[in-house]
């Protein structure tokens, strides 16, 4: 498994590989939303990574806790969601 320190050294050389190639653009300073979106984009295609999915059941506790819904709807909104994805219908690109 690759550590984290590796895998920032791997990006580092990637994304310095990309900017000699001429495939993003090279910054010091403040970068755009823009510009940045487009330049992980191009990474990601690049490199054929996939970005791993955060799990919608894990969310909930914060989310409830956020808007004050007791514990019992928490626990309610865990098992609709695992319900959707055990059958295939949670939403999601993967």
């Amino acid at each position: 498994m690759t550590t984290e320190s590796e895998l920032r050294e791997q990006l580092v050389r990637f994304a310095r590989q990309m900017i000699t190639t001429g495939l993003v653009r090279g910054t010091s300073g403040n970068i755009s939303t823009r510009d940045l979106s487009r330049s992980y984009r191009t990474l990601v295609r690049e490199l054929d990574i996939r970005m791993p999915v955060e799990d919608p059941v894990r969310s909930v506790p914060k989310i409830g806790s956020a808007i004050g819904v007791s514990p019992r709807t928490m626990r309610r909104a865990q098992e609709i969601l695992s319900k959707a994805e055990a059958e295939g219908g949670s939403a999601g690109e993967d």
